[in-house]
């Protein structure tokens, strides 16, 4: 739990002082919480994602008890983020070194029970491997990519199984943040979650930066968010050689979250602004089929 494996890092890697999220800020409104310099270094790495990556997806890995996803999604409700998160709700699954650094087996868990969440977030319980695949299907990931994912996933290979169910579906993007609970600190944290980032990155073909640390000083690792600094080689392949993509425009179509398919703009604010909201060719012309939203209602 020393705090110089943590400065170690933050020198190796050159991450600035500038860079760091201080452990209390009244002026954010939360000061005082017993988890205020998560949330405070989660508003800050939330703010990292370009504008024009906001209407991809918003993914938490890791909910619990809804705290961070909760506040994340009051955070962007002003641009109409909708939320997804994923959890087993009974715990860490085993993991061969996670129990070394207090992520054995069903550390965290709360018995199946789901927590209260706003309305704009929906949960999805089981084991990552099994849920995330069918969400990123069902939202079209390719083609909407991920504006920002909170991994607080803890263990290598849960981390792991994320990242790869984003970089085989093309979700990642030039300006996508990844925000991590226990990014970096000893050698035990290391071999967790940042191993799984910088293999993801080579294996996909990005580079990244950090935009935002804040320094855990009572336990053995650190929160840290990177943002995705060039577009991932092997997924953009792979996104080029799929159908083309239309953009949305007013009175065209957009990807409806609710029902995963697309659907006829009725409104200026469904597709406000071109090219953000994406539709292949094929689904175009299955939202010529479908019933018309009825005025003045709205996607979740």
């Amino acid at each position: 739990m020393s705090p110089s494996a943590k400065q170690k890092f933050l020198r190796a890697h050159n991450i600035p002082p500038a860079l760091e999220v201080p452990p209390d800020d009244t002026k954010r409104g939360i000061s005082g919480h017993t988890d205020a310099s998560r949330l405070l270094h989660l508003a800050k790495a939330v703010e990292q994602v370009p504008p024009h990556l906001r209407n991809g997806l918003h993914l938490e890995f890791g909910v619990r008890n809804a705290l961070s996803i909760n506040f994340l999604a009051a955070k962007t409700d002003a641009y109409g983020a909708f939320w997804d998160g994923f959890d087993s709700f009974v715990g860490l699954p085993s993991s061969g070194s996670g129990g070394r650094i207090g992520w054995g087996a069903g550390v965290f868990t709360r018995h199946g029970s789901l927590p209260t969440v706003r309305s704009n977030v929906r949960l999805h319980a089981g084991w990552f491997n099994e849920t995330v695949p069918r969400l990123l299907d069902a939202k079209h990931a390719s083609t909407r990519g991920v504006a920002f994912a909170h991994l607080d996933a803890d263990l290598y290979e849960s981390t792991a199984a994320v990242l790869e169910a984003l970089g085989s579906r093309c979700a990642f993007r030039k300006g996508t943040v990844l925000s991590f609970d226990e990014l970096f600190g000893t050698a035990e944290v290391l071999a967790h979650e940042y191993r799984a980032l910088n293999e993801a990155a080579a294996k996909w073909q990005f580079k990244y930066e950090f935009v935002s640390y804040a320094i855990t000083r009572k336990s053995a690792y650190a929160r840290a968010a990177v943002r995705i600094t060039s577009l991932p080689q092997s997924a953009g392949s792979a996104c080029e050689s799929a159908a083309p993509v239309q953009p949305c425009r007013p009175r065209n179509v957009y990807i409806d979250a609710g029902v995963n398919w697309c659907v006829e703009c009725r409104h200026p604010w469904e597709c406000s602004a071109p090219a953000l909201n994406r539709c292949r060719p094929s689904q175009v012309q299955l939202a010529a089929a479908l019933p018309r939203r009825a005025a003045g209602s709205r996607p979740p």
